[in-house]
């Protein structure tokens, strides 16, 4: 008979923290947003760590654990809260972190829909908030882990090459004719209208920026390679009181969204692929560009 067994019902909000180029400081971000997360809301935080090919976010937090991602995806939609607890790692700053693997690795082992499957079932799962550190540029399981978030940070800096592999992206994705906020702009490394207005960059990509984190290399060096992140070490910096303004926009947007939508954003893909309604904007993303010619096989 045909299996009537309603979709989940979605308990997190999940944020992925994604750059089009390399270099953008989306890991930085990445890390602290889900520490300010964490202080701003007290909810329960997870972190993954969905780079597969450069996974640092455990040198970032200076955590050893000897679980990665990989425990978890062959698991697919029998992920349960038990398995969860076992291979995530506990953080002094009070977030979990699902790590990546930290080995180099040439072929990766995902099969394809199984990081959208992982990402829908610790959705389901999950009290609070998820933040996604995911691979620079397009791959198929980045293109996985856009498709199942909420919302996407989509971090780019105020010089030419990332501008425009930004606006690329967003075209892509035609961010601009998506009515649900999904696709939001957040420029890094921001040095005022010295370099470049913001104005001007808006022009230039054709999308407004929600968000900007100032530039401060001293202090995400010395952050990066003491392992101890910039909400922690350098709280009072304008980059940490940036992010921590980014937090508090995101938590005020989730607390303005009715939770009656989630039914809606957990749809079978299959449908939602096919639905031109509002409802099916998040996930036409990965059926629209996955055989794209400029999209790397996985």
């Amino acid at each position: 008979g045909q299996d009537l067994t309603p979709p989940p019902v979605k308990k997190a909000h999940s944020i992925s923290v994604f750059s089009p180029k390399g270099g953008t400081g989306a890991t930085t971000l990445a890390v602290n947003l889900a520490i300010a997360l964490k202080q701003q809301t007290d909810a329960p935080v997870l972190l993954i760590d969905a780079d597969l090919r450069t996974a640092d976010v455990d040198i970032f937090l200076s955590i050893l654990s000897k679980h990665s991602i990989y425990n978890l995806i062959d698991f697919g939609q029998t992920v349960d809260e038990e398995l969860v607890e076992r291979v995530v790692a506990k953080h002094t700053s009070g977030i979990s972190v699902l790590r990546g693997e930290p080995q180099l690795q040439f072929d990766i082992p995902v099969e394809a829909g199984q990081m959208h499957e992982l990402i829908e079932s610790l959705n389901a799962l999950w009290e609070g908030y998820i933040v996604v550190n995911t691979n620079d540029g397009l791959d198929r399981w980045t293109v996985e882990i856009l498709d199942a978030v909420d919302t996407v940070l989509v971090v780019t800096t105020p010089e030419l090459p990332a501008l425009r592999a930004t606006r690329n992206f967003l075209e892509l994705a035609d961010a601009a004719a998506d009515p649900s906020g999904k696709w939001q702009l957040v420029l890094s490394s921001y040095q005022g209208k010295k370099v470049l207005p913001i104005a001007d960059i808006e022009a230039s990509i054709r999308y407004s920026v929600r968000a900007t984190i100032a530039e401060d290399i001293a202090a995400v060096s010395t952050s990066i390679n003491r392992g101890m992140p910039l909400m922690i070490s350098h709280r009072k910096s304008a980059i940490a009181q940036d992010v921590i303004t980014l937090a508090k926009q995101l938590s005020d947007d989730v607390s303005r969204s009715p939770k009656s939508d989630a039914a809606d954003s957990k749809q079978p893909v299959e449908k939602l692929a096919g639905d031109s309604t509002e409802g099916g904007n998040h996930s036409s993303f990965r059926h629209s560009i996955t055989d794209s010619p400029r999209l790397p096989a996985g």
